[in-house]
C-alpha cells in the first residue's frame, strides 16, 4: 500500500470520525433539550395543581365564614376565622414566588391575569368575610357575600382552565 492511499484512508477515518462526533453531539443536545422541556411542563403542571388547589382551599374557606353565620349552624366563627386566617397566610407567603413562577411557567399575561384581577377578588371577598366574622354586615349583605363567591369561583375555574389549556397545547414558556 502507498503512503497516498494510507494517508488518504487515515484522513477518511478521521473525517468519519469528526463527522460522527458531530452527529453524536447533535444528537444529544436534542435529547437534552426535549428531557429539558419535558421536566418544565411536568414542574409547570406540579405548580398548576398547587396553585389550583390554593385558591380552592380559600374559597372553601370563605364559604365557612358564610356558613358559619347561618341561623343553627355548628360552625365555630373562631375556628372558621383561624382556618381562614392559615390559608390566607400560606396565600401572601407565597405570592411573589406564584407570580413569578406564572410568568416563567406560562407567560406575562397569566401572571397579570392572576395578580389584577384573581388576587384583587380574593383580596375585595375576603375582606367581606372579614366584615362579615367581625358581625360588621347584616343578612342582605350575607346574601351578597355569597353571590360574590361564586363570582370569584367562576373566576378561579376560568384561570384554571386557561393554565391547562396551554399546558396541554404546549405554549407555556
Amino acid at each position: 500500500m502507498s503512503w497516498d492511499v494510507f494517508l488518504g484512508v487515515l484522513g477518511g477515518l478521521g473525517a468519519g470520525s469528526i463527522l460522527n462526533t458531530i452527529i453524536s453531539y447533535g444528537l444529544e443536545s436534542r435529547k437534552e433539550r426535549r428531557h429539558y422541556e419535558r421536566d418544565k411542563q411536568r414542574r409547570a403542571f406540579e405548580f398548576q395543581e398547587y396553585l389550583s388547589k390554593l385558591m380552592a382551599q380559600r374559597l372553601y374557606r370563605m364559604r365557612r365564614i358564610y356558613w358559619s353565620k347561618q341561623d343553627g349552624s355548628s360552625l365555630d366563627a373562631k375556628v372558621v376565622k383561624s382556618e381562614y386566617g392559615e390559608v390566607v397566610t400560606e396565600w401572601n407567603s407565597a405570592i411573589n414566588a406564584n407570580l413569578a413562577k406564572l410568568e416563567v411557567f406560562f407567560n406575562h399575561g397569566m401572571r397579570e391575569k392572576f395578580e389584577k384581577e384573581i388576587t384583587t377578588q380574593f383580596i375585595r371577598v375576603g375582606a367581606a368575610g372579614e366584615r362579615i366574622l367581625k358581625d360588621l354586615e347584616d343578612s342582605i349583605e350575607l346574601d351578597d357575600y355569597w353571590r360574590q363567591i361564586d363570582e370569584l369561583n367562576a373566576a378561579t375555574y376560568e384561570f384554571d382552565r386557561l393554565l391547562l389549556s396551554l399546558l396541554v397545547s404546549s405554549k407555556f414558556r
